[in-house]
């Protein structure tokens, strides 16, 4: 029978693996990272770590949830209820965007080669899923708080603007496929056609 632990010996062991892990992941990155390494960095049994987590996708994702929450909590600092340019204030919140996930050392993992197909075990992909819905509200509410001026509005739906956004980060999944000698052209072509968009749905409002 499992070990008992009170609150604050979970929260412990919890941040514990949560540190050693993500020290794992940067430095040898997901594939070749294995649960023995894991319970072994943080001297704990493999039945203390599943009373945490029930794979290494899993806990891949608490760790990724996590960092991508505090870097967007500096990003909505900066970016919520803007009015003004709204095509500008996307190009930069997504040009912001992209340096924390390419940057960061943690959410940088993710697209590396054949990590999201190592991750996609049951549990790693339930994780994946409430993540992308995350995200995914998370910039609705962003862009719900955008206003072009007070004599004019967005036309465009925000679920719509939020998944042409959403897909730019995708795309990265796919670089090599795309070519690495091109790939951030065709970024900055999508950007750009997104711009011209977003304009084009800029109305004077009806009186």
């Amino acid at each position: 029978m499992p070990k008992p632990f009170s609150p604050e010996e979970r929260n412990q062991i919890q941040q514990l693996i949560l540190e050693k892990s993500k020290e794992l992941f940067v430095h040898f990155g997901f594939e070749k990272i294995t649960i023995a390494d894991i319970t072994e960095a943080t001297d704990i049994g493999k039945g203390t770590f599943y009373q945490f987590y029930k794979s290494k996708g899993e806990l891949f994702v608490d760790v990724y949830a996590r960092e991508w929450r505090r870097l967007q909590e500096e990003l909505l600092q900066k970016y919520k209820g803007y009015s003004g340019d709204i095509a500008e204030i996307v190009l930069s919140y997504i040009r912001d965007n992209r340096k924390n996930l390419l940057g960061s050392p943690v959410l940088s993992i993710i697209y590396q080669r054949g990590t999201l197909k190592h991750i996609s075990d049951k549990y790693g992909t339930q994780g994946l899923k409430e993540f992308s819905e995350l995200n995914k509200s998370v910039l609705e509410e962003l862009i719900n708080s955008w206003s072009p001026g007070c004599n004019y509005e967005l036309k465009m739906d925000s679920r719509i603007l939020s998944g042409m956004m959403r897909s730019l980060s995708y795309l990265t999944y796919h670089r090599d496929e795309i070519g690495e000698d091109i790939f951030e052209d065709v970024i900055n072509t999508f950007m750009e056609s997104m711009a011209l968009e977003i304009k084009a749905n800029i109305a004077v409002k009806k009186e």
